[in-house]
């Protein structure tokens, strides 16, 4: 069977709860996958893996959708201080394959690698992260603290108001690798 996740209004930039379903990241080296069935009709949607340190430190690699059109988007969020919003940097931004998506992030000790496979099969590099712009240490000096380390997996949020679809996911794979 599927995961299905309704986004609510909560983000990951929210003190609060995203719909999400996590797990701590207990490897440098892994292979985080999965296989996503999302069709937003409201920009704003979204749904796909997160790595998420704190709600001022995180990423995204999600689809969603952006002025009517499907997207596939790779963005990064860091602290500023701990009164403002995070500064949000995309990375990564294309036209999303019509259908079913693999979503997959290749980690090691100095990267986060992203892309993607369609249902027909294309393949697509959505970009890199490097770890340290992820580690506890890039909180400190902007004064957020954190303790938990990454947890990374599925998410769907309607960015402010309940996701006008749901994320449907057909399966999470958490590899280490050597």
């Amino acid at each position: 069977g599927w995961l299905r996740l309704n986004g609510s209004p909560v983000s990951p930039d929210d003190l609060a709860s995203p719909t999400s379903v996590v797990r701590r990241q207990r490897d440098f080296c892994v292979q985080l996958a999965t296989r996503l069935d999302f069709s937003p009709t409201r920009d704003g949607d979204e749904a796909g893996i997160l790595l998420r340190q704190t709600d001022a430190l995180h990423a995204e690699f999600c689809v969603t959708r952006i002025h009517g059109e499907r997207r596939l988007v790779l963005r990064l969020s860091e602290p500023v201080k701990p009164t403002e919003p995070c500064k949000k940097t995309v990375l990564s931004n294309v036209a999303a394959p019509a259908g079913v998506i693999e979503l997959l992030v290749r980690a090691d000790r100095d990267q986060y690698r992203f892309t993607w496979k369609s249902a027909d099969g294309k393949t697509g590099d959505a970009g890199s992260i490097p770890t340290s712009a992820l580690a506890v240490e890039a909180s400190w000096p902007k004064g957020i603290m954190c303790f938990t380390g990454i947890m990374v997996g599925l998410y769907s949020t309607g960015n402010g108001a309940e996701a006008s679809a749901p994320a449907d996911f057909d399966w999470f794979d958490y590899l280490p690798r050597e």
